[in-house]
């Protein structure tokens, strides 16, 4: 009866064994699956507050025989996400009045996208004057840049995800909103969809027009 003893206890740590690598497996697998879920739920979320910008953005040129808002470049900020610089309105900061954004005594949260790092939303959540989109330069004016937007194509790039497109993570692992897996864009035609990391890396940097058609 003894070895018939042995070999039993064997089978049954063997058993163990195997139930918990399945067990871990499939923990695994669902944490990934949540992990997925998340991040398409914060992609569609982000989406959806790029369209509320994007529209505010349109008004705002249809009222402004179609020039875009101030960006302060003139006097030396070389910044494409703001909203307020040295106290003054700028870049997303007109385009406040056709927004709902409550408070401002802090970045408003629809400037916020929700697929940013942990710490980036954060140091934004008390930031006074900055947000985690940006704002294509050829599309914001000031007196040395009056361009009409109807001398732009209709699928420029207008607003999008904060995002080095062309090479993923070179201003920090933290910067690029959604991992760096791609960005949410809203073009001058009003649309507004993803596109995902593969389709621009490569590019040339800050080369607005290669994302047309993208």
């Amino acid at each position: 009866m003894k070895p018939n003893c042995i070999r039993r206890g064997a089978f049954t740590l063997i058993e163990l064994l195997v139930s918990i690598g399945i067990v871990i497996l499939l923990a695994s697998l669902a944490a990934s699956s949540i992990r997925s879920a998340t991040a398409r739920a914060q992609s569609a979320s982000c989406l959806s507050q790029l369209r509320q910008i994007g529209s505010a953005f349109l008004s705002y040129t249809g009222e402004n025989n179609q020039i875009g808002p101030y960006d302060a470049r003139d006097v030396g900020n070389q910044t494409l996400s703001l909203w307020r610089y040295n106290g003054k309105s700028v870049i997303f900061g007109p385009l406040m009045p056709y927004l709902e954004t409550g408070d401002r005594s802090t970045t408003p949260s629809l400037l916020i996208c929700p697929g940013a790092s942990r710490s980036f939303r954060m140091s934004l959540a008390r930031s006074r004057d900055n947000t985690s989109y940006w704002m294509n330069p050829d599309v914001s004016s000031n007196p040395t840049n009056m361009k009409s937007l109807l001398s732009l194509p209709g699928d420029r790039v207008a607003i999008m995800d904060c995002c080095t497109w062309w090479q993923a993570g070179i201003f920090g692992k933290d910067y690029d909103n959604h991992s760096a897996s791609g960005a949410n864009v809203f073009r001058l035609n009003g649309s507004a969809s993803w596109i995902p990391i593969a389709k621009t890396t490569g590019l040339a940097a800050w080369n607005w027009s290669q994302l047309d058609k993208k």
